[in-house]
């Protein structure tokens, strides 16, 4: 028979948790308990939780089960694996923590009401205990799965020890035909936490102008802190930085009230300093939280600018002012906070986190997200959002271009000013190093005579050149729109600068 039974090892554990993340993807109450985001090192942390385990737990037993007619190694032959606990003695349960891109609310109702249930049921009693069994989808309903159960009850059997559980509805009805009984329900609601459809991704245009003109505005510019995570100018991940944060927020109403009343409790305007704390305070709590990765495949991913990003910083400062994420899809603020902002009295919001170290050439990178606001909301858990526009923009690029018309200007390079922004921004990506470095060999190589010709250039190379990573699309193939803005500050002697703007991308022509 091509299935056999081993015992699991270390080198095992990263092959389990990928059949795992596979086993659990179509299960309902995912999207609920794990929403995302989740940074590339999340998985070397559970490996690293899990080898602990496996070294340290002496109640801990573990196999897999392998299809020896697969080629390739061990873990390239794993199909299934399972966790038990041998409880001769009372234990003590260990503390839950969990990781980014979890809905910890969440996962305290679920995880919470299942040991509550199970100090209930079994208390300290000796027992075996199924912690965990997991087939890889494409070979469910081979056996895998009944061969871990009966080894599980074999060791039960062998301590003369009842074996307890708790099952999925997917795996409910296997644990019955292997001689388990159901001995109590757990019912949990999650719907508080049920994700909405996204607001559609719009240019900062388009949102504006959905938004319509703005009649009282409350904002704050450049208030000064530190990104403890994102990439530097070098695209080193998890590097302190100065940032500046600015936010608008405009309001439906005019502040018939705070006028009125003469202060800005009224309730139809928002108290600045608070606001301005609310921000620090945020950005205090990833400073604290925020620790360098510590296992070797982490720290390198981290290194090559794969660890939390400055969106996901970006994404925190976003759900405390309205307690929700970017794209309005879900509630992610627990449920005893309330947010700062009541999304229902706004018009438009937009919130700019600036970094003026993050360029190696230029003035600074700023993101920046703006959002128009649905009037009318009735319900709470409906998208307040009726559009939104994440952007890039790396701002006062210095780069000697040889540039002009003039005999004078082909002699010998000078110094061009150049912005770039990409509007449409769909990923949560820091990649401000990797544009920065097109933009720069392309301006450095080139030899046009107008700043028209260099600047269809740059956004033509973005938009077909670009992609993140290994990713297969293109920037034009994502939708990103482009805009390049280009100076000459001597060109001209007695004016600043001569400029051209030029857009490019989207549904532009």
């Amino acid at each position: 028979m091509p299935l056999e039974l081993r015992e699991l090892t270390v080198a095992d554990l990263p092959r389990g948790l990928e059949i795992e993340k596979l086993a659990y993807a179509p299960n309902p109450f995912t999207p609920f308990l794990f929403p995302g985001p989740f940074p590339e090192e999340a998985k070397d942390m559970r490996c690293e939780y899990f080898i602990k385990t496996l070294k340290e737990d002496k109640t801990v037993r573990q196999v897999k089960v392998i299809d020896t007619e697969i080629e390739g190694d061990e873990q390239e032959q794993m199909i299934a694996w399972a966790k038990i606990h041998l409880y001769q003695e009372p234990n003590e349960p260990s503390p839950r923590t969990f990781g980014p891109g979890c809905n910890v609310e969440a996962c305290e109702k679920l995880w919470g009401g299942i040991l509550a249930q199970r100090a209930r049921l079994v208390g300290d009693k000796p027992h075996v205990y199924l912690h965990m069994l997991q087939t890889h989808p494409t070979h469910q309903g081979r056996g895998a799965g009944t061969m871990l159960i009966q080894w599980a009850l074999e060791q039960a059997q062998g301590l003369g020890l009842p074996a307890y559980l708790e099952a999925s509805p997917d795996g409910h009805g296997l644990y019955l035909k292997n001689g388990f009984k159901d001995i109590d329900l757990l019912e949990i609601d999650l719907g508080q936490w049920e994700r909405r459809p996204p607001a559609p991704l719009l240019t900062n245009w388009q949102v504006a102008a959905a938004a319509g003109e703005p009649i009282a505005v409350v904002r704050v510019s450049n208030l000064q802190g530190t990104l403890p995570v994102g990439r530097d100018a070098w695209g080193r991940a998890n590097k302190a930085q100065p940032a500046l944060l600015s936010t608008e927020v405009s309001f439906q109403q005019p502040f018939h009230a705070a006028a009125a009343e003469d202060r800005v409790s009224s309730g139809d305007t928002a108290h600045y300093g608070n606001l301005s704390k609310r921000l620090r305070e945020t950005l205090d709590q990833l400073s604290t939280s925020a620790q360098p990765p510590t296992h070797p495949d982490a720290a390198r991913k981290a290194d090559a600018g794969q660890g939390p990003s400055a969106a996901d910083a970006f994404e925190l400062l976003w759900v405390g002012l309205t307690g929700r994420v970017v794209d309005g899809s879900r509630r992610a603020l627990p449920l005893d906070q309330v947010p700062f902002l009541d999304a229902g009295k706004l018009r438009s919001l937009t919130l700019t986190v600036n970094l003026p170290k993050a360029s190696l050439l230029g003035e600074g990178v700023a993101l920046a997200v703006t959002a128009c606001f649905k009037t009318g909301l009735g319900d709470e858990k409906t998208n307040p959002l009726q559009s939104y526009a994440r952007s890039l923009r790396i701002h006062g690029l210095r780069i000697p271009t040889l540039i002009g018309v003039n005999a004078n200007e082909r002699q010998a390079k000078q110094m061009v000013v150049a912005d770039v922004e990409i509007d449409r921004l769909d990923t949560a990506s820091d990649i401000h190093p990797e544009v920065e470095k097109l933009v720069f060999e392309t301006m450095e190589s080139s030899s046009f005579e107008t700043l028209e010709a260099l600047g269809s250039l740059l956004a033509e190379k973005i938009l077909n050149d670009f992609k993140i990573g290994d990713e297969p699309k293109t920037a034009r193939e994502r939708g990103w729109q482009v805009k390049i803005s280009l100076a000459k500050p001597i060109a001209v002697p007695f004016a600043d600068c001569p400029a051209v703007e030029i857009k490019a991308g989207g549904a532009l022509p």
